[in-house]
């Protein structure tokens, strides 16, 4: 059916709309000639009056009227921040997708299977070369990306608490057929520490280990309350299980008892806790090649008659070279069946036209938010140690560090080792911010000049595959141009 103008009399008027005819693709008909009416061909721009007037071209006015010059059009993403070219949101996807071009851009490696929690608070085992997507298991909330480095676990029995390399001092061990383990698929590999009627102490002793002198040494164990309500936890020690760390299993708190411990506890599903005990061992002449792990009646009482057949259930015993990093990160379980385990260490990175997609090497903006053990977060370089730009964490200061050509050039520091910060560069232009705080002018690099050449992004690790995050990363972010200073605050808030 044609259309036709009317006027408001409902009267055909003239001049009808002219009409153009093409040919075009349609459907299932192959081509066909369509005819498209032109509406706008007749039209004339009036006065008030009705006479033609020319119509005048655009002009941004402000309320006054007066004229204005249009702010520039940046297009923003869903976080109200600038539009990125990169967008890797690990935390938020549990994915190594970008956000913005929905590729994966990441080659992930490790060499050997690792362990994880899930979102239910269970430990579960990654295949090889696949990611880890930590989470909190008291919350359930992603942590982000889990990267660490390479790590052994020293027990050659991380479960099996009836092997010979397992010694008993007044205790006895038997299966928990009951009890779930913190696997959370229903296996029941706990042992129950029974301790007799002996009126002493009564652990589980590792020893003949070849534990390091003058070393930061972590021991780690799940327990969980059976009859008597406490664990005990020492490394290096020669006063059975009257030092170390305490742990109250019915509390959820723990103490130091003597010698130069530090502790952490932290709560599984079912009542099991993950418990941490870290000391620096002494030097040869005093350093005790044992690790105990003890029953206590209580969340302190260590020496007591126990009564054959009350105890407490452990699973997943880890001693590694390692001291409580700097943000209380702690490494994963590594299990272990008759022999010591070292966990393979993590790469993840961007290469070839996955990175020269989105980089720009003349200026642009990283942001991330990830919480550091100290190590690095995020690095573009050559593949040497002559060319890059690094994002990392030490002491208390968020840093970035630039070389070119073999030189240091550019050192920023951000105090406070915020999880979130940032940096912009250009020629003559380098700017950090961490936590939400401005730009400072004194803080900034004038003089530095964007390495070239630069070729591959490594995320949790330095360009030579070593000094691992040991920590998690939620979020990477890059813009191809420098923010304004003002700007790149709001995107570590």
């Amino acid at each position: 059916m044609a259309y036709i103008r009317h006027d408001k009399d409902n009267n055909q008027v003239s001049p009808q709309p002219g009409s153009t005819t093409v040919n075009a693709l349609s459907g299932d008909d192959g081509w066909a000639t369509v005819t498209y009416k032109n509406f706008n061909a007749d039209y004339v721009a009036r006065n008030t009056n009705n006479t033609s007037r020319t119509p005048g071209t655009y002009q941004a006015r402000n309320t006054d009227n007066t004229t204005r010059t249009p702010a520039s059009y940046n297009r923003h993403d869903d976080t109200c921040l600038p539009q990125s070219a990169l967008d890797l949101r690990f935390a938020q996807r549990k994915s190594l997708t970008d956000q913005v071009s929905g590729k994966n851009l990441i080659t992930f490696t490790r060499a050997g299977t690792a362990t994880y929690v899930d979102a239910g608070g269970f430990v579960k085992t990654s295949a090889v070369n696949e990611p880890r997507f930590d989470h909190n298991p008291t919350t359930g909330e992603c942590e982000g990306l889990l990267i660490e480095g390479s790590k052994t676990n020293l027990f050659t029995y991380s479960t099996q608490f009836d092997q010979t390399h397992w010694d008993n001092v007044r205790s006895t061990e038997v299966i928990a057929s009951t009890i779930e383990d913190p696997q959370g698929d229903g296996s029941q590999t706990a042992f129950k520490l029974i301790s007799t009627t002996d009126n002493n102490t009564h652990r589980l002793d590792k020893i003949n280990l070849s534990m390091a002198t003058s070393t930061p040494y972590t021991m780690s164990v799940w327990a969980k309350a059976g009859e008597y309500t406490g664990v005990s936890l020492s490394i290096a020690d020669s006063s059975n299980n009257q030092r170390g760390v305490y742990f109250d299993l019915s509390a959820g708190t723990f103490s130091v008892a003597g010698g130069s411990y530090n502790g952490k506890m932290v709560a599984y599903p079912n009542g099991w806790y993950r418990c941490f005990a870290t000391l620096t061992s002494t030097g040869a002449s005093g350093l005790v090649q044992r690790c105990l792990i003890g029953v206590l009646k209580d969340g302190s009482t260590h020496t007591y008659e126990g009564d054959g057949t009350s105890g407490i259930y452990i699973w997943g015993a880890q001693l590694i070279e390692s001291d409580f990093d700097l943000n209380g990160i702690l490494t994963s379980y590594i299990p272990t069946e008759g022999s010591t385990v070292a966990r393979a260490a993590e790469i993840a990175e961007v290469t070839g036209t996955n990175f020269t997609s989105f980089y720009n090497q003349s200026e642009g903006t990283f942001f991330v938010d990830a919480l550091s053990s100290g190590g690095r977060i995020l690095g573009v370089s050559d593949g040497t140690d002559s060319n890059r730009q690094d994002m990392f964490s030490s002491a208390a200061n968020n840093i970035v560090f630039q070389k070119r050509g073999g030189t240091n050039e550019v050192n920023l520091n951000e105090a406070g080792m915020d999880e979130k910060y940032a940096f912009s560069y250009a020629s003559n232009d380098y700017s950090i911010s961490g936590g939400g705080s401005a730009v400072n002018p004194s803080n900034k690099d004038t003089s530095g000049i964007p390495p070239t050449g630069l070729d591959r992004m490594k995320i949790g690790v330095w360009f030579n595959n070593t000094d691992q995050i040991n920590g998690y990363i939620r979020r990477v972010g890059y813009l191809s141009y420098k923010v304004s200073d003002t700007i790149l605050p709001k995107f570590t808030t």
